[in-house]
This record gives C-alpha cells, structure tokens and sequence, in this order.
C-alpha cells in the first residue's frame, strides 16, 4: 500500500514540476525528451540492467510500440 501511495505522489509531482516549469521552458519537446530520458535512465540503473527479464518483454515492446 506504500508503494501505491509513492507511486500516485511521485506521479502527480512530476505533473506540478511540468507545469510550474512551462513558464521557464521554452519548448514542451525538450522538457518531455529530458523527462523521457531520465525516466530510462533510472529504470536501467534501478533494475540493474537493460532487460532484466525476458518473460514479459514482447508484450511490453509491442504495447510500447502501439501506444508510440
């Protein structure tokens, strides 16, 4: 239950850090290229590796390439 109230907090503070950054940044790409990369970057240090298992990993790479 801990983990799921983190997750909702971690997730809307990334909402109010956007929007309270939009006046700062100029260009929404750049902040979401940023936000995507650091996004990938602590998942792969996280997890300790690039695909730690491969169980799931066909599902995820097509519903990732669906939704783009």
């Amino acid at each position: 239950m801990l983990y799921l109230i983190l997750a909702i907090a971690s997730s809307a503070m990334v909402s109010v850090i956007m929007r309270l950054s939009d006046r700062k940044v100029t260009g929404n790409i750049a902040m979401l290229t940023v936000n995507y990369l650091m996004c990938f970057v602590v998942s792969v240090v996280y997890a300790g590796n690039l695909f730690p298992a491969a169980e799931g990993l066909p599902g995820a790479l097509l519903m990732g390439a669906v939704n783009g």
